[in-house]
């Protein structure tokens, strides 16, 4: 009877050990952009909680409004990952765009938000940022303006005692045809200095 339970422990603990074995956690710091099957590609120091929040741009007729929130151990292609995703509204005198209303919906595929990514950068990576801190993180998200994606590249800083989102978008495709129309973007290229709000 001993001998039974010791091969039944021993079993268990294989079956643990395996199924442990089939999800590695990568730390997405050290994530090469390869997906390997049933990984986990986490924000194991919380870096991306550093960009949640609602901020807010207001200058010369335009207004910009983006919610960024982290979500965790989301379904991604071939394996899990924690991700930042978010909503915008825009208004300008041609324009009225809003998917604040988007928010809160949990998709199977989070990369439906019109702000999602999972990718942190380093000072020297996509656009280099001269006045960043030796060991600053930055994130490159995509961006649907809901006619042109593109990347978004932010930043938290500091400016003038406020806690700022700097968000530079680059749109990858100026802009594409549907048919014989010309889509062009909604929201425009350049570098946006949101206001964090309580």
């Amino acid at each position: 009877m001993k001998i039974m339970k010791k091969i039944n422990l021993i079993i268990l603990l294989l079956s643990v050990l395996n199924s442990k074995a089939q999800t590695p956690i990568i730390n997405n710091l050290d994530w090469n952009g390869v997906s390997i099957p049933n990984s986990y590609v986490k924000d194991i120091n919380n870096d991306m909680n550093q960009f949640v929040g609602t901020y807010v741009y207001q200058n010369n007729g335009v207004y910009f409004k983006i919610i960024l929130k982290k979500v965790t151990m989301v379904p991604y292609i071939t394996f899990f990952a924690d991700l930042i995703v978010g909503e915008f509204e825009y208004l300008d005198i041609n324009n009225t765009v809003s998917t604040l209303s988007e928010i809160d919906i949990i998709y199977d595929d989070e990369y439906l938000h019109n702000i999602a990514g999972l990718s942190l950068i380093e000072n020297n990576q996509d656009f280099p940022c001269n006045d960043c801190l030796l060991n600053e993180k930055r994130m490159n998200l995509f961006f649907s303006d809901t006619q042109v994606g593109s990347d978004l590249i932010i930043r938290r800083t500091i400016i003038g005692g406020n806690e700022v989102l700097k968000a530079f978008r680059r749109t990858i495709n100026v802009g594409h045809r549907v048919g014989d129309n010309y889509i062009s973007n909604i929201v425009p290229d350049g570098e946006y200095i949101l206001i964090k709000q309580p």
